[in-house]
């Protein structure tokens, strides 16, 4: 076939343009060797229990358990051994299941039992009745065979990552994709405290993150969507964090649970994605707003290693903070673009709140603070052409939001109009501001928690780090001298010459430095100790402000996002304007990673960690913010509330049960009603609008009855359903997110061609 034969014909396999580097081949062989290294670890892994003084263990997930043991003398006539969790419910709605049970003879000192569970179990424990002083001299249990997938995920993961080096070294010249990639690769650097077997555990955020992410999982498994109560929490009555916590970014990991992923590398690779997502769109973000890809790529770097963001990730278990840090820097390229660049480029905007909206709402009350603050400096200048226009833009941006957030809107502001206890939190502010030298602290250890005013010890590392003291000073030292020599002002009074260009490039750098250094250091003004929140809070609306936020150093967050421009900036002027002098790069990574690789080894020794599985599997942490307030003795840190049997109940305790069985946040149970007249029907869940329960597939009326759901008993037997469905708006929201998105989706090839 000639040359002429080919022309309008696809040619399916192009020969690659490019030859594979050193680079790309070191790293190809790596991945590959990992990859075969994660392909053959053990698929099940074992947990052992040997000679434990209570013979009681807190979860034992679904699978094969054998119990061997050792009496201390033997056993009296007609002894047992059984295996029970007093705390579990039958189908009979009975508490107390038991397991397995083995009959002793007096000449039997030794023996083992099987246990099967087909799910997870808490509060399992061994009794036995061998007679007075016979106890067990040995006891081992030890699961037959734990099915985890954890190592064809890595496995996959790492033939991925390979197959994407080699495809993209051969057909893309390096220049396209060697800067994002060497964001990723800041991400993944951020990413070291994960590679390993265990998980770095801040009580109790961590732990209730934990159980959020699973109660996704299981209520995916029920059939609900979205998950709106948290079944695994609240002892199985079920938790609103799901409505009044945005979980979207839970989703995808959450999957990865139906293919027997361990809850444990779920969480790690959210943490990891997490990283690699602040490094990227931090790089990208400054690189457009800056118009240098030289700053954005620094500025990726130290946001990758911001050490108020690692202590998010690592220290203080702000799972929801920490994914709202990743979407920061699209906020701040969205709000440059409409106020100051491409007003068209509106979109950015809408989807940097929308996805600061879904992981953290109190990001976005910070958020508006400095929106508000951009608008007022914008409308200041005496450049207003267009203003109009770009407030106009804005404007969309907005409606954008809302409609495309609906979902989580509706419910999210339903539940606020009730009388729920996380509307009665104390006023926390005052007491959670920072000194100016804690602000800089450049080697944070990793323990600690937040204290009042008047001590630094024992508390946790709440900073922003050294590096961003020496970028401010540098930032400050080069405009300084630029405006003293006046060098920038001649440069642009030639026009059409290269150094005229560059200078309008500086300028425009440094203007958003100087923005970026104004909001940056009125974030950390917020935080500080001299800042009067105590006498603000006295103003009925800033005292609602100020209870929501609950902790003023949460504006150590977007603090971090402003300084890391400034210092990206500075680095970049100081390199240009000092002739070429690029060691300054090398003295700020070195900084940064020295402070970096500090904290990560303080979180290795001082950290909390567990590497048990099984255990992380049976996490169903949660507290009481988002209960039905209870008066003034609530406490705003009531976590993990008293563990309550899931039992059905009635008012005139008479009914019979059977076939009950869990569902996500609802259930099925059939009722044989007793003597009792005017009865009243109780499930083992908190009531909450939008519960929808059925009797014989008829729908009746539901009511709290002291805090849980309740119905009138049916007056003969019938089969009863549970389910959560929300009201009607809440369906009415999903709607409107669903079309919203579809129609963006479908959009986007339209608006490229007309472009």
């Amino acid at each position: 076939m000639n040359m002429s034969d080919m022309k309008g014909k696809k040619v399916l396999f192009a020969k690659p343009r490019y030859s594979l580097g050193f680079l790309h081949k070191l790293g190809v062989g790596i991945l590959l060797v990992l990859a075969v290294s994660f392909l053959f670890q053990p698929q099940a892994y074992r947990k052992d229990w040997e000679n434990v003084p209570s013979l009681y263990f807190s979860f034992l997930q679904e699978g094969d358990y054998v119990l061997d043991y050792t009496l201390s003398a033997a056993p009296a006539e007609g002894a047992s051994i059984w295996v029970i969790s007093e705390t579990a419910v039958d189908s009979d709605n009975h508490a107390g299941i038991e397991f397995a049970r083995r009959e002793l003879t007096p000449d039997a000192l030794r023996g083992s039992l099987s246990l099967c569970l087909e799910q997870g179990v808490h509060g399992v424990q061994v009794l036995q009745n061998a007679g007075e002083g016979v106890v067990f001299s040995e006891f081992k249990i030890q699961s037959v065979q734990l099915l985890c997938t954890d190592h064809y995920l890595m496995s996959a993961l790492c033939l991925a990552a390979a197959l994407c080096i080699a495809l993209l070294g051969m057909y893309v010249p390096s220049d396209k994709y060697k800067m994002p990639f060497l964001a990723v690769g800041f991400g993944l650097l951020a990413s070291l405290p994960l590679a390993n077997d265990f998980l770095i555990e801040t009580v109790p955020d961590t732990g209730f993150h934990l159980a959020r992410l699973e109660s996704v999982y299981q209520g995916l498994r029920a059939g609900e969507f979205p998950v709106r109560i948290g079944s695994v929490q609240m002892s199985g009555y079920g938790s609103l964090s799901a409505v009044m916590y945005p979980q979207l970014f839970l989703y995808p990991v959450a999957l990865l649970r139906f293919f027997r992923v361990s809850l444990l590398m779920c969480y790690k690779l959210l943490l990891a994605g997490i990283n690699v997502g602040s490094a990227l769109l931090a790089y990208y973000a400054v690189k457009n707003i800056c118009k240098s890809e030289k700053t954005g790529i620094i500025a990726g770097f130290l946001y990758a290693f911001s050490v108020y963001r690692l202590i998010d990730v690592y220290q203080r278990g702000a799972l929801g903070e920490s994914l709202a840090m990743v979407f920061l820097p699209l906020i701040m390229w969205g709000i440059y673009e409409i106020l100051w660049g491409n007003r068209k480029r509106w979109p950015l905007l809408a989807l940097g709140v929308s996805a600061v909206l879904q992981s953290h709402v109190l990001s976005v009350e910070m958020c508006v603070f400095f929106l508000v603050a951009a608008v007022v400096c914008r409308c200041l200048q005496k450049e207003r052409r267009q203003l109009g226009v770009r407030i106009f833009a804005g404007i969309k941006a907005a409606v954008l939001t809302i409609l495309l957030n609906a979902s989580f809107l509706i419910p999210f502001l339903f539940f606020c109009g009730e009388d729920l206890q996380c509307f009665h939190m104390p006023n926390e502010l005052p007491e959670s501001l920072l000194y100016f030298n804690q602000m800089f602290f450049s080697f944070p250890h990793a323990d600690g928690s937040s204290q009042s005013l008047g001590t630094l010890s024992g508390e946790m590392p709440l900073t922003v780090g050294g590096v961003m003291l020496l970028g401010i000073i540098l930032f400050a030292a080069m405009i300084s001298k630029d405006r003293m020599s006046g060098t920038a002002e001649a440069k642009a009074n030639e026009p059409g010459t290269a150094e005229a260009k560059s200078a309008g490039a500086g300028r425009h750098e440094e203007k958003a430095g100087v923005y970026c250094l104004v909001f940056g250091l009125a974030a950390l003004f917020l935080t500080s100790w001299v800042f009067p929140w105590e006498a603000l809070s006295k103003i009925p609306m800033f005292d609602a402000i100020a209870r929501s936020l609950q902790f003023a150093w949460r504006f150590l967050g977007p603090a971090s996002l402003f300084l890391c421009v400034v210092t990206a900036v500075g680095l970049k002027l100081f390199e240009e304007r000092e002739q070429g002098r690029r060691w300054i790069y090398s003295c700020a990574a070195l900084l940064v990673f020295l402070s970096a690789s500090y904290f990560f080894e303080m979180s290795a020794r001082e950290s909390r960690q567990t590497a048990d599985k099984m255990a992380i599997n049976g996490y169903n942490i949660t507290d009481s913010l988002y209960m039905y307030y209870d008066g003034e003795s609530f406490k705003a840190h009531h976590m993990d509330p008293a563990y309550q049997i899931p039992q059905m109940r009635s008012a005139g305790q008479t009914a019979v049960y059977s076939g009950l069985r869990r569902q996500g946040a609802g259930l099925r149970v059939e009722v044989t009603p007793g003597t009792a007249l005017e009865d009243v029907l109780i499930f083992p869940v908190y009531y909450y609008p939008g519960y929808r329960v059925t009797v014989n597939g008829e729908d009746v009326e539901c009511y709290s009855y002291n805090t849980q759901l309740a119905c009138d008993m049916p007056l003969e037997y019938a089969e009863v359903e549970v389910r959560y469905a929300g009201p009607a708006a809440f369906l009415a929201g999903d709607m409107v997110s669903l079309c919203t998105l579809i129609t963006c989706v479908m959009y986007i090839p339209f608006s490229r061609r007309k472009k």
